[in-house]
């Protein structure tokens, strides 16, 4: 009963093991496409964090359907759904500048 036990464990571990995998992320601006480095990219989930490069890469380990928040400082913040892809490409729009208004 214990070997059967301690395979049906077994075969569980490695079934959520395995619907984990390796996700490449892109973050880019909107307009110029340009990598945007230090986007903040959170599965909300689990809630793990990982930060861009320099070339606005990361990869991340996640679930297909985890949802990711991304943020960036000057952009507005956007969450996006992973599929079965393994890679994501997510473009922020900036956000609107602040007018000063004369006295």
């Amino acid at each position: 009963m214990k070997k059967l036990v301690f395979f049906f464990v077994f075969v569980c571990c490695a079934f959520l093991a395995q619907a984990q995998k390796n996700y490449a992320v892109k973050i880019a601006d909107s307009k110029t496409e340009d990598p945007l480095d230090k986007a903040t990219v959170i599965i909300k989930s689990a809630n793990k964090k990982a930060i861009t490069n320099e070339t606005g890469l990361l990869v991340i380990q996640a679930e297909p359907g985890d949802i990711l928040t991304i943020s960036c400082h000057g952009y507005i913040s956007q969450e996006a759904t992973l599929s079965a892809s393994s890679s994501v490409i997510v473009f922020l729009v900036k956000k609107p500048e602040k007018r000063k208004r004369k006295h």
